[in-house]
């Protein structure tokens, strides 16, 4: 059965879905969410301001790794609590003419982080929604241009001395 997209009203079969490893499903063309996250998922995020932390916590390991995109399965490891991803001259640069120079950033806190959009052309999205601040906790998904990336926070033993 075929069914529409809400958002760029393309016409998709059951088999043309994308579905993240998360379980939403994606429409191919807009690679946006086709089911709403509830209004008050979307009304928490970036509701809270945070504090950055000074440095990363020894325990934990902070990675962004690429679902889809030019380099699917790579992953950068995060050495700073406060990141910018971008085209060139970040952090975090990903190839990919629909990310702006100085995309977004990451801002750590602990086990969660925030993301926020730097005013990008082409926006940053969570769970399909374009957002210009939101909360990523450990295996968040969200989009900057054609890359789809994935937040991990994994815990470490503390090296010994």
């Amino acid at each position: 059965m075929a069914v529409p997209c809400p958002h760029c009203n393309a016409t998709l079969e059951e088999q043309e879905i994308q579905e993240t490893v998360t379980g939403v499903k994606v429409c191919p063309h807009c690679q946006r969410a086709l089911e709403e996250p509830p209004a008050d998922a979307l009304a928490t995020q970036g509701a809270a301001s945070k504090t950055p932390l000074s440095k990363l916590p020894p325990d934990k390991r902070y990675t962004l790794e690429v679902l889809d995109g030019n380099e699917p399965g790579h992953v950068f490891t995060l050495e700073k609590p406060s990141i910018i991803i971008g085209r060139r001259g970040c952090d975090v640069n990903l190839d990919d003419p629909e990310i702006s120079r100085h995309h977004a950033s990451i801002e750590i806190h602990g086990t969660n982080a925030t993301l926020r959009d730097l005013g990008s052309t082409n926006g940053t999205y969570i769970r399909g929604q374009r957002v210009e601040e939101g909360d990523l906790e450990d295996n968040s998904e969200f989009r900057v241009g054609t890359h789809q990336l994935v937040f991990h926070v994994t815990f470490r033993a503390p090296s010994k001395s």
